[in-house]
């Protein structure tokens, strides 16, 4: 990734290509947590996430910093991520991929997505499929409303 993008940018350093790419990371609040958290004890949650390297240390080091711990890993039954299987949401295959894995009935998996792309993509798989529209202000919590936060 930073090679390639040295090829475009000859003149950055890693350290500013590292620094770019992480800023768009947005925080995860402690409700959302706590949330993923209450959902985990009634029903096996696992994250499943676009995502690289970098991103990952970046991300784990501003939970670590938040929170005071990684509070959030535990939560998940188990952590996919497209740098570690090999897949990228929305193709068929990364969803297959988590199915198969943990032996899920497509017609008994709910999936959750921001990006509208990825939900059609879970949809095609045959996943109950939501689309959660941030940037209208919508969070998974306001479809879990009896939820203890």
């Amino acid at each position: 990734f930073i090679s390639r993008k040295q090829q475009e940018q000859p003149n950055l350093k890693p350290s500013e290509i590292i620094t770019a790419w992480n800023a768009m990371l947005l925080d995860l609040p402690l409700e959302r947590i706590k949330l993923i958290q209450s959902l985990a004890k009634k029903y096996n949650v696992f994250l499943l996430s676009n995502t690289n390297a970098i991103h990952l240390t970046a991300f784990s080091q501003n939970i670590i910093v938040e929170h005071g711990s990684d509070i959030l890993t535990p939560c998940f039954k188990k952590v996919f991520l497209s740098h570690e299987i090999g897949f990228r949401k929305p193709d068929r295959a990364c969803f297959e991929h988590v199915l198969n894995d943990q032996s899920l009935q497509a017609s008994e998996t709910l999936f959750l997505d921001d990006s509208i792309q990825h939900v059609e993509g879970a949809k095609q798989c045959g996943l109950h499929s939501h689309f959660v529209d941030v940037k209208n202000g919508q969070s998974i919590s306001q479809l879990f409303p009896d939820t203890t936060q």
